[in-house]
């Protein structure tokens, strides 16, 4: 069965890494050819994609508002050649030629919906278009959270649609990672290290973590914190005034953060309404306490699963909490067996099966 996977572009993000850990699943696992197009040839990722056992195309999209008849034909006639088209993103051609292609059609809403940002007219015209596809357009949509079905189903209806909430995967077993710096390796060893890893944008509320850590009562501990954002300058001059600053690293970005997530003890994650919590699903898996905030749409629904008490609602909770996975840590009370099992369920192989069977029944005529 040939499946086309369409996103926009290969840069650096959750989504683009899930389609990439998806299509080579798919591969491994067998029965599936998968292949993948690009709107655009753009990203820093894109040769990761280029190397990978998958047919990657890239269709040349000059834009959002790209209604080029001859790019519509190109893609139409791309897509007509699958088994099943599986779009992970909304654009007007792209969205055209899935419908005229004849071919049965899959929507993953990942719940980038660009809420509390100022929205333009463009903004709403977009809106109104994907309100059409996803209600006539499509023939099966899947929804990365029950977070996100909710805000999909409130912004778009979709109560004629066949849907199903199908959780995102990732590699559980990684392969060893490279080692991390040894001067980052060399400020941690022996200190009680809280850490994560995330863009520094504000909705990551990474100063919730920095308020959280500077409660503790705790001389040994360490923040490291992972990646690089337009809040970095904020964060750094919020930990000058919290008086902290000795006991935070700064990384930086680092291109495979698992050996950064293998230094900390403890995992904070205190963003925002995320749609999923991939972050959360790769600290447990590597046996590492993940705690989240009540608000955190996906990311609490995935830490709700496995332990309520690492979903807190504020940051002396956030202190409290951390303080106890210490001492739990002292006594020898790791519990990161438990952790590691739980995340077994969001494996890439895991996904990749009820995509097969969702793909098994579109292709049957049993959706």
């Amino acid at each position: 069965m040939r499946v086309v996977h369409y996103l926009w572009s290969a840069q650096i993000g959750g989504i683009e890494r899930l389609v990439l850990d998806l299509a080579v699943a798919q591969r491994a696992a067998g029965g599936i050819d998968p292949a993948v197009l690009l709107g655009t040839g753009k990203g820093q990722l894109l040769d990761h994609y280029r190397r990978a056992p998958v047919d990657v195309e890239v269709g040349g999209l000059r834009g959002g508002a790209d209604l080029s008849p001859a790019r519509l034909r190109r893609v139409t006639r791309y897509f007509g050649d699958a088994d099943v088209v599986h779009l992970h993103a909304f654009h007007p051609l792209v969205a055209r030629a899935a419908t005229r292609s004849g071919v049965p059609v899959v929507f993953t809403e990942h719940g980038a919906f660009g809420l509390g940002r100022r929205r333009t007219l463009a903004d709403g015209m977009k809106g109104w278009l994907k309100r059409r596809f996803v209600n006539g357009g499509v023939d099966f949509l899947t929804f990365n959270s029950e977070h996100t079905r909710k805000t999909a189903r409130s912004l778009f209806d979709l109560s004629g649609v066949p849907q199903e909430v199908v959780y995102n995967g990732t590699p559980v077993r990684r392969p060893p990672a490279a080692p991390p710096h040894p001067a980052v390796e060399s400020r941690c060893r022996g200190r009680f290290v809280v850490g994560t890893v995330s863009r520094f944008t504000r909705p990551k509320r990474l100063d919730r973590l920095l308020d959280g850590f500077a409660r503790l009562c705790d001389p040994n501990a360490l923040l490291l914190l992972v990646g690089d954002g337009a809040e970095r300058g904020n964060l750094e001059a919020q930990a000058r005034t919290l008086g902290i600053e000795g006991s935070v690293l700064f990384v930086g970005y680092r291109p495979d953060v698992t050996a950064y997530q293998r230094l900390m003890h403890v995992c904070v994650l205190p963003s925002e309404v995320e749609a999923f919590g991939l972050a959360a699903v790769e600290a447990l898996a590597l046996g590492k306490p993940a705690i989240v905030f009540r608000d955190g749409g996906g990311m609490a629904e995935v830490v709700l699963g496995h332990e309520p008490r690492d979903v807190v609602s504020g940051v002396e909770e956030l202190a409290l909490r951390i303080e106890e996975h210490r001492e739990a840590l002292a006594a020898g009370r790791d519990g990161a067996a438990e952790r590691v099992a739980y995340a077994q369920r969001f494996d890439i192989g895991v996904m990749a099966e009820r995509m097969r069977s969702i793909y098994g029944r579109l292709a049957h005529g049993r959706a």
